[in-house]
């Protein structure tokens, strides 16, 4: 008995002397409000905000190389002038990666294909970021003078000495 005296004295204490503090809701005030008001989104709603969270996750996609290429040109500016083996390894290693990276454009955006036509513009970009680091490492290979010119081609050849010229069907002597 003094037990359910006890009871409502604290109960009656609770809800009449002290107030919920700020954003605190009661149990028994949650359970009220539920069954009132239920709040539903509509489904093409959901299905916008999940187009939008797609959409934002492709930008991200497809700037993520950007990232990379700052790395690479740079490693490749700091590697040697001439031809040794770190060099090499260092543009195999990024002219490799960079094709890798170029070819598998469509399993990268794999998981938003249903975005649709959208993220063509995605992989575009995706693309010519790439490309401009295929350039940096192209650029690299011909300043170490491993893609033959025009010009090496003509001053490479061996030119034929003064004697021995060819002239009007005999050699001069």
């Amino acid at each position: 008995m003094q037990n359910l005296k006890f009871q409502q004295k604290f109960q009656d204490k609770q809800n009449n002397s002290i107030e919920n503090p700020i954003g605190m809701v009661s149990i028994s005030t949650l359970n009220k409000e539920e069954k009132k008001v239920k709040i539903t989104i509509p489904s093409e709603q959901k299905k916008q905000e999940e187009i939008d969270l797609k959409l934002k996750k492709a930008k991200e996609i497809s700037f993520s190389p950007f990232q990379s290429i700052i790395m690479s040109l740079i490693m490749l500016f700091f590697s040697a002038k001439n031809l040794n083996i770190i060099s090499m390894s260092i543009i195999s290693m990024s002219l490799m990666n960079t094709i890798k990276t170029i070819f598998s454009v469509n399993k990268v955006f794999e998981q938003l294909i249903d975005i649709g036509p959208k993220i063509i513009i995605y992989k575009i970009i995706f693309i010519a970021i790439n490309f401009i680091q295929l350039g940096g490492v192209i650029y690299r290979i011909n300043s170490l003078g491993l893609i033959p010119s025009f010009h090496d081609l003509i001053t490479s050849r061996d030119l034929p000495k003064n004697s021995d010229i060819l002239y009007g069907g005999g050699f001069n002597n």
